[in-house]
């Protein structure tokens, strides 16, 4: 049986993909960060996925710690990188630090959960990793911070396909326009 990581599975595209591949009865590891959501995500899943539900502030460094330890024995088929956002920062002169906040969680993160994952040997044969980004990052429709991070994203998944495909790692890139 297939296990599948979705990060973000409390909102968005991340909870549309965890309603739909719960039913399809896979191993399902989900993380999101609001602890409400993640509540009212437990009510959704079955009984098996349930307990590999975990709510997780992973732009902390000690929570994403936690994370990983909780995921370091589970051997991954597929993973959906689905979180991220704006979190209202619409200034056009952004500040640094809010340029960084919002490139650690809509990239940074879902970079070091991949290298954690891979340098740590767990997944499975043909990994499949897919990073949902948003159109943003191609048209600059967005506030700043947000259509530029989604562009590094954006960068980021292409080029690291172009690495992994060598040890025959699938890593593609999932363009919505809004979710």
């Amino acid at each position: 049986m297939k296990n599948i990581l979705i990060t973000g599975a409390t909102s968005g595209m991340g909870l549309c993909l965890a309603k739909y591949i719960n039913q399809i009865n896979y191993n399902l590891f989900t993380v999101g960060k609001d602890i409400k959501k993640v509540v009212n995500l437990k009510k959704i899943l079955n009984i098996k996925n349930k307990k590999n539900c975990y709510q997780f502030n992973l732009n902390d460094k000690k929570n994403f710690k936690k994370f990983c330890q909780k995921i370091s024995r589970k051997k991954f088929d597929v993973i959906f990188h689905c979180m991220g956002g704006g979190f209202g920062k619409h200034e056009i002169l952004i500040k640094q630090k809010d340029l960084e906040e919002l490139f650690n969680v809509n990239v940074g993160i879902a970079a070091e959960i991949n290298r954690e994952i891979i340098n740590k040997n767990n997944y499975n044969k043909n990994l499949k990793i897919i990073h949902v980004s948003s159109v943003a990052g191609i048209e600059s429709t967005a506030s700043v911070g947000y259509s530029m991070v989604k562009a590094a994203l954006i960068t980021y998944a292409k080029t690291l396909s172009k690495g992994l495909i060598k040890k025959k790692y699938l890593c593609t890139l999932c363009i919505t326009r809004c979710v």
